[in-house]
């Protein structure tokens, strides 16, 4: 019977291990409490960590996240959470809130508390987005020198649309206001009204620019995996003008994936986010 009961817990205990644990946990963010999962890679030891940000609107974070739990498998620490204004959460969505939002999850994410718990790598902590989030994560960075790890996939520049925004003559100017419709009040699933977006982007152009501003990415990591069909992003204007301003500046830390993908990264040669962001913190 003894013999009985250490397999049981052995086999308990593997099977945890295996699966990997998901936290919900409380953050505030400038008041509002987001809804924010931590999913702790399998491992004994400190483990690289990603700070995940989804895109525009993304869905609702749950601690369901197929991607992360794959990541966690992988050895891979995962916080993922969404932007105040969506999802439930309080307060407006925009740009500059969602990067408020990010430094105080990297807050969060480096507090002593969260280290310890999670055996969290200092060293190797990754802030990554898809399309409005790889924006979100690369302006966090120019004014964030703990962000020096940032991978974004289906790259977008958001100073790009709101110069569009404010050019009556932008051939993208018809389609913009169309998407705006969609995502936003009366018809769209965000329950604001759209000029709260667009304001926030028309008046801080040059704060969100971050080819004008790529000086401030010298010294640090870069990876971006992106589509030749990407309609929505398309690379001519989103990645190809931040990665000649880069190789300008003689940036080293800088790597580029170009496949035959559309914006949701549904590609030629399948792959999944978990592969490519797999590939990259573990390489």
């Amino acid at each position: 019977m003894k013999c009985l009961i250490t397999l049981f817990i052995i086999i308990i205990f593997t099977s945890l291990s295996v699966k990997g644990q998901v936290d919900e946990i409380e953050f505030i963010s400038e008041g509002k409490k987001l809804n924010t999962y931590f999913y702790k890679g399998v491992g004994t030891e400190n483990m690289p960590t990603l700070l995940w940000l989804h895109g525009n609107p993304g869905g609702k974070e749950d601690g369901t996240s197929e991607t992360a739990r794959q990541l966690t498998k992988n050895g891979i620490n995962v916080l993922r959470f969404n932007y105040q204004g969506l999802w439930g959460n309080e307060g407006e969505f925009s740009l500059g809130n969602a990067v408020n939002d990010l430094s105080n999850a990297m807050d969060l994410l480096t507090s002593e508390e969260m280290l310890t718990k999670y055996k969290i790598d200092t060293a190797q902590i990754y802030v990554g987005g898809n399309s409005f989030g790889s924006s979100t994560a690369l302006v966090g960075a120019m004014y964030d020198e703990r962000i020096d790890k940032i991978i974004g996939l289906a790259l977008c520049d958001h100073s790009y649309f709101g110069r569009q925004f404010m050019d009556p003559n932008s051939e993208i100017r018809a389609w913009l206001e169309a998407v705006m419709d969609d995502l936003f009040l009366p018809n769209g699933i965000i329950k604001q009204d759209k000029e709260i977006f667009m304001k926030d982007l028309t008046e801080n152009l040059y704060k969100y620019d971050f080819v004008a501003q790529a000086a401030k990415f010298k010294n640090k990591q870069l990876y971006f995996f992106t589509g030749l069909n990407d309609n929505v992003c398309p690379i001519e204007d989103h990645l190809i003008p931040f990665y000649r301003k880069l190789k300008e500046l003689d940036q080293k830390s800088l790597e580029v994936t170009i496949q035959n993908c559309d914006h949701g990264l549904n590609c030629e040669t399948p792959t999944t986010f978990a592969e490519v962001l797999t590939k990259f913190i573990k390489k």
